[in-house]
């Protein structure tokens, strides 16, 4: 059993960010409506979206950020989802290793990460579970 431990977490050192990210993101724009950000989650059965404009990630939002945000807190579902997204994003690259990016996610308690690479322009999303599930 210790040498299976020791080999995944070699294994898992080596690995970067791109060999498991999502690369096939389904984005939001800052002026989509909350609705239809809603309406996209449900639809890709997702539970965040990076916000994007101009090709660059300026927020996420996520089905928290509607339900709390928005619906507990009075914000029209026609409202833009600007108003409800979390606009200090941390990402990583592409090329950062594995670690890194589970290293980031737990500082910063979040389960997901949008991936940027050069320009800031969206290149995937890395989740918690995608790293889990890595064994």
């Amino acid at each position: 059993m210790v040498i299976a431990s020791i080999e995944r977490e070699a294994d898992m050192a080596t690995l970067k960010v791109a060999d498991i990210m999502t690369s096939s993101v389904t984005v939001a724009k800052p002026d989509d409506s909350i609705a239809y950000a809603a309406w996209l989650m449900a639809d890709q059965d997702v539970g965040v979206l990076p916000v994007v404009q101009d090709g660059g990630v300026v927020g996420v939002v996520t089905d928290r950020d509607v339900a709390v945000r928005a619906v507990a807190g009075g914000i029209s579902p026609q409202s833009e989802v600007r108003r409800i997204m979390t606009d200090q994003v941390i990402c990583c690259s592409p090329d950062d290793e594995l670690e890194h990016a589970i290293e980031l996610m737990s500082n910063e308690q979040v389960r997901r990460l949008p991936v940027c690479g050069p320009g800031g322009n969206l290149a995937g999303i890395i989740a918690l579970a995608d790293a889990a599930h890595r064994d």
